[in-house]
């Protein structure tokens, strides 16, 4: 799908107010580069006007007395990812390094044409160390491939649900919402597609059983409970409570979704009217059994031990085999047999040295089991001495009393 972009009047946007990015002293540069190109590329922002990417090109607008620009909508994008987006953003032009015949090549073109190219950063002190001594303008990096990929990721087909949530996580929440609020199936609806309107479906006789953009997950839940509209919904974990009147499903599922993504899960409904809060481990082993069935598990094998692998190999294992004590395969007769082959080569050992390999092994694991304790205790100590233990107040206290 193609990315959103509106024309916004220019005292829509806010600028974040935490930027790190300082670019004063380029407005003038990129002023310059506005006049001559046009404003080409958006500036990305939320729809409550929070600027996500383009603070020196907005900055340059107002300069210039511009009263629209152009804006992508980034709501889809979480607050965790807006703030990765908005560093990986100006980051990413330093990924690259320029090949400086053919750039000094295309600077000599464009000034046979008589363009002056220190407006777009290029000077004969700069292109003397062009791989280090580029100047860096903000929204330069837009044009390059690693950026537009990055920004592909966060296009709404990645970020909406129908293509989003992975089909059989769906199915395995479906079935447990069906069953333990005793609805038909057939009467869920899922709004959040890609491209599309929750607002505008037809709700009646049905009940919402949908993974919402988390992004706009309080302005969701308001609309669907000022219509009456029963609903259970994906939520993040980590900031699933809220004070409105509904019921919250602490599940913490990791799921991982289609684009890669790990997202620690929980769940929001209406449809509890007597509960606030439940923890529900069932739905947790529903969740992590349906995404087990879709790992591609590969066949374990139990190889003699004569035989050696690089994988076979553990941390602190120590072990010396000679020359004398080993031959080279690149296979086995007996996996030869089954269709399958020996990952990565290995070696034949004498009977000797398989001895010597098994009491490493042990001795090994023996030993990575107490340094991972060792470490875990070290951790607790640790996590103990920066604690602060929290006591309530008289105040809450009190509201304590009074509960129940």
């Amino acid at each position: 799908m193609e990315l959103k972009v509106e024309t916004w009047p220019i005292e829509r946007l806010v600028e974040y107010a935490r930027n790190p990015r300082k670019n004063d002293e380029q407005v003038e540069r990129m002023k310059a580069a506005i006049k001559e190109f046009g404003f080409r590329i958006p500036v990305v922002a939320k729809s409550d006007g929070t600027l996500v990417d383009g603070h020196l090109r907005l900055k340059a607008a107002r300069a210039l007395g511009l009263k629209e620009i152009p804006v992508a909508l980034a709501d889809e994008l979480t607050e965790t990812q807006v703030k990765a987006f908005r560093l990986l953003a100006n980051q990413s032009a330093n990924w690259a390094e320029w090949d400086s015949d053919l750039l000094k090549l295309e600077i000599e073109e464009l000034e046979a044409d008589g363009f002056d190219c220190e407006m777009i950063g290029f000077d004969e002190e700069t292109l003397e160390d062009t791989g280090s001594a580029f100047l860096q303008v903000e929204g330069e990096e837009e044009g390059n491939a690693e950026y537009q990929a990055f920004v592909d990721k966060f296009k709404p087909k990645l970020t909406t649900d129908d293509c989003y949530t992975p089909p059989k996580v769906y199915e395995a929440v479906a079935d447990w919402v069906a069953k333990e609020y005793h609805l038909d199936r057939s009467t869920f609806v899922r709004p959040f597609k890609p491209g599309g309107d929750y607002q505008s479906e037809d709700y009646a006789g049905k009940v919402v059983v949908d993974n919402p953009p988390f992004s706009i997950m309080s302005q969701i839940e308001d609309w669907f409970t000022e219509r009456g509209i029963r609903f259970f919904l994906f939520a993040p974990h980590l900031t699933l409570f809220n004070p409105r009147d509904l019921c919250f499903i602490v599940c913490g599922a990791d799921v991982v979704y289609e684009n890669g993504a790990k997202v620690n899960t929980s769940f929001v409904t209406n449809l509890n009217e007597v509960n606030r809060f439940e923890l529900r481990p069932d739905l947790t082993e529903a969740i992590e059994s349906a995404q087990e069935g879709d790992k591609n598990k590969l066949p374990k094998f139990e190889l003699p031990d004569e035989i050696f692998t690089s994988s076979r190999m553990t941390p602190y294992m120590e072990l010396r085999v000679p020359k004398s004590a080993c031959q080279f395969t690149r296979d086995l007769d007996g996996l030869k047999e089954i269709g399958k082959s020996l990952y990565g080569n290995g070696f034949f050992i004498a009977k000797a040295e398989a001895l010597a390999k098994a009491e490493a092994l042990a001795k090994a694991e023996a030993l990575a089991k107490a340094e991972a304790l060792a470490k875990a205790e070290a951790l607790a100590k640790a996590e103990a001495a920066k604690s602060h233990k929290i006591v309530l107040s008289e105040r809450e206290r009190e509201i304590v009393e009074k509960l129940g």
